[in-house]
């Protein structure tokens, strides 16, 4: 179950983004905007992602820039599990569309998670599973736009819904709520960080569990079709599940609770991949960092590429990743 103390984090930071959100709207009122229509990237010549800023190329469930953008990123994700979980090693690949649109200048609607999941167990007894991912969407505000500072701050408010398949350890549990605060600093023509932090707050905290994560991202332009970036991705759970989750082992379809025990294992919850419900995973934190490289190409395109691996005495379902992802915005 979701510990007292972590309840009432998590309703505190829910409250500080829904105030600062109301706050920043009625600050926007007073403001001229550079483009006061509604849908501006279809009626205005506006580009919302400001020159030499690129988007983020790993954790794409999560990891959100705070960039009032339209268009559509394209992911490929292959993800290997650890040997020694009770998911007994083997992979997924994850195909992903995300749409965004920008419904102001200041306001706008993401879709950050969906796709289409294909595992590829080690054990020859277990069948290759596939199906759809759980869907998630939301809002985002760019509550603080210093372009004289290059520096820039949004929070967002997104839903999980559980409409993905249990075989490839979606649809689990009644969904979660994802606030999170996302920002961008260009320290200086070629060197931009951009940042991001959230918590997801299950609505039946017995099959699934709260968690905080956390996303650090820094670039150098080394020329404008060259961009090399790195970065850490961070996990850390705040409650209990029941384990009740059902998986597929070399012993049977067993409980996550069951295959942890009869294995031997260590508990795994599914960092950003899922959300099994794990009942002995609260205060644990997953850990990785990345590497890639995006390749702008125009104004409204780029491509990028991405290894990732857990750098933390507990990797959770991590043991490594390959993140690919085309952009197009408007």
């Amino acid at each position: 179950m979701l510990r007292t103390s972590a309840r009432s984090l998590v309703l505190h930071v829910l409250g500080l983004v829904l105030a600062a959100a109301s706050l920043a709207a009625a600050a926007h009122a007073e403001t001229p905007s550079d483009c006061p229509t509604w849908f501006p990237d279809f009626r205005c010549d506006r580009h919302g992602r400001p020159d030499g800023f690129i988007a983020p190329g790993t954790d794409p469930y999560v990891f959100e820039d705070p960039f009032i953008t339209t268009g559509l990123s394209a992911w490929y994700l292959w993800h290997a599990f650890p040997d020694s979980s009770p998911l007994t090693g083997g992979a997924v690949n994850v195909a992903a569309v995300q749409a965004r649109i920008a419904i102001t200048d200041r306001l706008g609607f993401i879709a950050t998670r969906d796709g289409w999941a294909w595992t590829n167990p080690d054990l020859s007894i277990l069948d290759n599973d596939n199906g759809p991912m759980d869907v998630g969407l939301g809002f985002k505000y760019l509550l603080v736009s210093m372009p004289e500072h290059n520096f820039y701050l949004s929070p967002s408010l997104r839903f999980d819904i559980p409409a993905g398949d249990r075989s490839v350890f979606q649809g689990n549990g009644d969904g979660t709520i994802m606030p999170a605060i996302h920002a961008a600093w260009g320290v200086y023509e070629r060197l931009h960080f951009l940042a991001n932090a959230g918590v997801q707050i299950p609505f039946d905290n017995d099959s699934q569990v709260a968690m905080a994560f956390w996303n650090f991202q820094m670039d150098l332009q080394v020329a404008p079709w060259f961009v090399p970036f790195a970065g850490i991705n961070g996990y850390t759970y705040l409650g209990d599940g029941d384990g009740n989750f059902k998986i597929k082992t070399d012993l049977g379809t067993l409980t996550l609770s069951q295959a942890t025990a009869a294995l031997g294992s260590r508990p795994v919850n599914g960092v950003d991949y899922g959300n099994l419900g794990s009942d002995s995973v609260y205060g644990q934190t997953t850990a990785t960092l990345a590497a890639g490289l995006r390749i702008p190409i125009g104004k409204h395109f780029s491509v990028s590429a991405a290894y990732e691996a857990p750098v933390t005495n507990y990797p959770d379902v991590f043991k490594q990743r390959v993140t690919t992802n085309l952009l197009v915005e408007f």
